[in-house]
């Protein structure tokens, strides 16, 4: 979660010689959707719901097919490969 990554960075600079040459040489910080930072269900509905009106799809049918998919038996898939899954 979030205390793991800032355990991360913190480590990287008290090994860094330099603090800020460190943070220099970061290019990018990703965080998933599991709540850490801000609630994102209502993000991923939105996402969901403007992909069923792209596709003129019904949003309750496209949700539900998402469900099923993130559900199988088997490796969970990614959302994005979810989606595509729901959309075939």
């Amino acid at each position: 979660g979030c205390l793991a990554a800032q355990r991360r960075v913190y480590m990287l600079l008290l090994s860094a010689s330099s603090p800020a040459g460190a943070l220099a040489s970061l290019r990018l910080i990703t965080f998933d959707l599991d709540d850490t930072l801000w609630p994102t269900g209502p993000v991923v509905r939105a996402a969901n719901a403007k992909l069923a009106s792209a596709l003129g799809a019904d949003e309750d049918d496209l949700q539900a097919r998402l469900k099923d998919a993130r559900s199988a038996g088997g490796p969970k898939p990614s959302y994005s490969e979810a989606r595509i899954i729901a959309v075939e």
